[in-house]
């Protein structure tokens, strides 16, 4: 695609702002134009911001404030900020040792956009509180269930049902309760997310989705046995009082 000089591949969001293949883009200060010639699938954005490829060579001239017809001095044309390598058996120390250069893995560059340490370092905090109170309400439903439940429990125990059989009970309804709040929250999620424009970035990854689901019941139940616990605290003799 950039086999022209002037041409540039955009991101599918700069797409959906309204430039088209054969629009002409400018850099004002310099009055460079660049034809788009692509439009990349899915969302290419760097700190929120549209992004676009261009030739090594236009890159360098923007970069170096060399304007159309302007020479590029040759320690621009020397200048890359980062390449990409993929591949198995390369001594990146070595090469990093002969060219001054730094190398990292693909997960480890991420950190060098700005902000975006700070910024998943927020989301992950925001995640993990989530989880936290999750288990909380939880575990708050569950034991507002087992007390309602007291006497039809004491009745219970009274005719005879062991603790263990209680127990597995009430973990095995939390269980199902559970797994149908977590259906209809992920049918929600992919709902109102089908519905969101390209202003929002969203995304939606099967495998975050369901480990997502999977800590939410499994925090759930943690929270829920240890309201459901109280069962075994019941009295039988409480099923012949007078407290109803």
């Amino acid at each position: 695609m950039l086999a022209d000089a002037d041409g540039i591949v955009v991101s599918s969001t700069a797409a959906d702002a309204g430039l088209r293949l054969g629009d002409i883009v400018t850099v004002d200060r310099l009055g460079t134009r660049l034809t788009v010639v692509g439009v990349l699938a899915g969302q290419h954005t760097f700190g929120h911001v549209d992004v676009a490829y261009l030739p090594l060579a236009a890159w360098q001239a923007i970069h170096a404030g060399a304007g159309p017809g302007e020479p590029v001095p040759d320690r621009a044309r020397q200048e890359i900020t980062a390449v990409a390598v993929r591949g198995t058996g390369v001594d990146l120390a070595a090469g990093d040792a002969a060219a001054g250069t730094e190398s990292m893995t693909l997960s480890e560059s991420y950190g060098a956009s700005p902000g975006y340490t700070a910024e998943t370092s927020t989301l992950s905090l925001i995640q993990v509180f989530l989880y936290l109170i999750c288990a909380l309400v939880a575990g708050a439903f569950f034991t507002v269930w087992t007390i309602q439940r007291k006497h039809e429990l004491a009745v219970l125990r009274a005719l005879g049902a062991p603790t263990g059989y209680l127990l597995r009970d009430g973990l095995a309804q939390a269980l199902v309760l559970l797994l149908a709040a977590a259906a209809v929250g992920i049918g929600a999620g992919v709902g109102l997310g089908s519905l969101v424009g390209g202003g929002v970035p969203f995304a939606l990854d099967v495998q975050a989705v369901a480990v997502a689901a999977a800590l939410l019941v499994g925090l759930g139940l943690t929270g829920a046995a240890v309201a459901v616990a109280r069962i075994a605290a019941v009295d039988p003799a409480t099923a012949l009082g007078g407290n109803r």
